[in-house]
């Protein structure tokens, strides 16, 4: 937004001007190394006249603070968050499989709204856009954002770019486990129905079977679609996921079901990425109507599983192992989760419940 200089009058203080028609909107001047900066800033409305002077004096401070650091640190002032997301993605050690899931993110809900705006303007307004863009989105979505904007300006500070970073706590999002790790109910029969609609809708696609199969053994989506041939040992009917594609940053190691042996061994290979899919609202969408479970999504198979299954009797330790869960409370009974054998556990209730 240009600055039209002539509806600015100047006040007490040097390199501050106040809006001849909004006594809460600043003009706010100063020269460093014989360049002249700009900026507006408008002070809280429900301050007085002379407290908003004041902290737009306090706010004239800071900017020059700033832009003194910046000078000194010959730090790039016209860099973009784009710039910064890329000099973000060759400092971490991610996946091929991360990386793009975090490229499509960055892409679809961040840069349209300020990936091509300079890192030095980037003020907490612009990412609460951000956040408010997300509302509608699942808890584990939204806090995509702040994963990949956090370490983005702590990057940003380092280099001397910006003094603080623009995301606060205000913009975290807070988790309500108790809603997220409810148990479902009727899980016996849901279970039932998302197996058969599973192998029904996709008897003749196994791609899709075994995809589908491993959430409803457990697997996250981002683990499902990370796993390589590689990693399957049909001999032993294990396999693993490993750490850099799960939240342990362990390997760990699963009992195959012979469902999921059965949909593999149809599109078999050796080497290279078992699943060539990302976008799978369609195929969702086609279990929720065959299985006729309205809630039906790939992570929520794993409630489902869960729910299911502790009803028959298997123990809290096993279902943690199942789902490849490291928590305090099992860590302190136990040195490292017997994963393996408890997805092997799992599997054998969960071949009596479906018969």
């Amino acid at each position: 937004m240009a600055i039209v200089l002539k509806d600015y009058s100047k006040t007490k203080h040097t390199g501050i001007k106040v809006h001849k028609s909004d006594n809460s909107k600043f003009l706010l001047e100063c020269t460093i190394n014989k360049k002249r900066f700009r900026r507006l800033f408008t002070a809280h409305l429900a301050l007085g006249i002379k407290d908003r002077l004041k902290t737009a004096y306090e706010e004239r401070e800071a900017f020059i603070a700033t832009l003194q650091s910046q000078s000194n640190s010959g730090a790039n002032l016209k860099a973009t968050v784009d710039d910064y997301f890329e000099i973000h993605k060759k400092s971490r050690k991610w996946s091929k499989e991360v990386k793009k899931g975090y490229e499509n993110y960055y892409k679809k809900h961040i840069q349209p709204l300020i990936g091509s705006k300079k890192v030095v303007d980037i003020q907490p307004y612009h990412i609460s856009r951000v956040m408010d863009n997300l509302v509608h989105y699942a808890n584990r979505t939204r806090k995509m954002a702040l994963e990949i904007l956090k370490p983005l300006f702590k990057r940003a500070i380092s280099d001397k770019l910006i003094q603080f970073t623009p995301v606060t706590d205000e913009h975290n999002v807070k988790r309500n486990q108790k809603a997220e790790k409810r148990l479902v109910p009727d899980a016996v029969n849901k279970y039932k129905a998302v197996h058969k609609a599973i192998m029904t809708v996709y008897k003749d696609n196994p791609h899709h079977r075994a995809l589908f199969l491993f959430g409803f053994s457990g697997r996250r989506k981002t683990e499902t679609i990370s796993i390589r041939w590689e990693d399957i040992d049909f001999e032993n009917k294990t396999y693993i996921i490993v750490g850099a594609n799960s939240k342990t940053d362990a390997d760990m190691t699963f009992t195959l079901s012979d469902d999921l042996i059965d949909a593999l061994s149809e599109f078999r290979d050796v080497q290279g990425k078992v699943f060539n899919i990302s976008w799978i609202s369609d195929a969702v969408k086609k279990i929720r109507i065959a299985s006729g479970v309205e809630q039906f999504t790939f992570h929520y198979m794993r409630n489902l599983c869960v729910s299911a299954l502790s009803t028959q009797g298997v123990e809290a330790i096993t279902l943690s192992g199942l789902l490849g869960h490291t928590s305090t409370a099992t860590v302190k009974q136990y040195l490292d989760l017997q994963r393996e054998e408890a997805s092997a556990k799992a599997l054998d209730v969960s071949k009596k419940i479906l018969g």
